[in-house]
């Protein structure tokens, strides 16, 4: 696993770069959401959804919403919200 942000991206050749170079060597990819939410589509067509995930989340309304885009998972200070979150989407009618 290996993790990412806008400040270690800049410094190092961009998103392209990084994803290239690392794909055949790591599983997951952990973003920052503040990365992830600017570049969300771009990052999911560089490498797979469910080999990524996002940190660090301690809001509940940010929880939701990345818990509906179905990455692998979410680094939380907070996992009490997490749960919650997850119980109240698997409440929600298909």
């Amino acid at each position: 696993m290996m993790s990412l942000n806008a400040e270690w991206v800049e410094r190092n050749g961009g998103l392209e770069h990084f994803f290239t170079s690392i794909e055949p060597l790591v599983d997951y990819v952990g973003v920052h959401y503040a990365l992830f939410e600017a570049e969300f589509e771009r990052i999911t067509s560089l490498f797979p959804k469910e080999r990524l995930g996002v940190w660090t989340l301690n809001d509940r309304v940010l929880i939701d919403r990345w818990m509906q885009r179905d990455v692998a998972y979410i680094t939380s200070d907070s996992p009490d919200l997490v749960v919650a979150s997850r119980h109240a989407l698997a409440e929600q009618p298909a």
